[in-house]
């Protein structure tokens, strides 16, 4: 990947009447994550997540807790937002896309990375560590939200950027940026049941929720 992700956006609807329009959480490479309230487009609030470099972001089904994956400390954040107490768990090096499901986080993560952050202030390609010719398999850390700690890994592609699931929530779907792969994955035991090459739909798959 030859681009910087500056930030990643989640909408939470968390009012109560049409009228409400809920909240945008939005993280930042050099900073927190910033609440906007879609009523009035102003920043409501700014949140610590209390590690550096959060990218991926995710919410619990329940609107209680804010997740975010961080580059820096190769951890999560999960975020109570009523207390906003923080709670820091290990996942891997670099990791990056956050999907919540089934009471777990499911968050990408790539052992071939230096999982080194960008240097503060530079904005150049060269800032993101990242490396398409690579093809080490990343993987998905999944953590238990009720023990704060990850559970097992799941063996993905190269560079993975996308995480979904099946309707039937048995299958769990991955998309690979460096082979331009998606890979299909049981829940369960996280082996990969059929990979599919996207290559002749265009470079660089991301993420795809058309899967059923």
């Amino acid at each position: 990947m030859k681009y910087v992700k500056l930030f990643f956006l989640v909408i939470l609807l968390v009012g109560c009447g049409e009228a409400d329009r809920g909240k945008a959480f939005i993280t930042s490479q050099e900073g927190g994550i910033t609440v906007i309230d879609l009523n009035s487009m102003e920043v409501a609030e700014q949140i610590e997540v209390g590690a550096g470099y959060p990218r991926g972001i995710g919410v619990t089904d329940d609107g209680k807790y804010l997740i975010t994956a961080n580059k820096a400390d190769a951890n999560l954040s999960k975020i109570n937002y009523d207390t906003k107490e923080v709670i820091n768990i290990d996942v891997g090096i670099n990791p990056e896309f956050v999907r919540v499901y089934k009471n777990q986080i499911f968050v990408s993560t790539e052992p071939s990375s230096t999982g080194k952050p960008p240097v503060k202030g530079e904005m150049n390609h060269e800032e993101d560590d990242d490396d398409d010719d690579d093809r080490t398999p990343a993987k998905v850390a999944v953590v238990d939200l009720d023990q704060n700690k990850k559970v097992r890994e799941i063996t993905a592609g190269p560079e993975t950027e996308g995480i979904e699931f099946s309707e039937d929530g048995s299958k769990v779907i991955v998309t690979n940026e460096a082979d331009n792969t998606v890979t299909i994955h049981d829940f369960d035991s996280g082996d990969i049941v059929k990979t599919v090459d996207a290559s002749a739909y265009g470079s660089k798959t991301q993420r795809n929720k058309n899967f059923t």
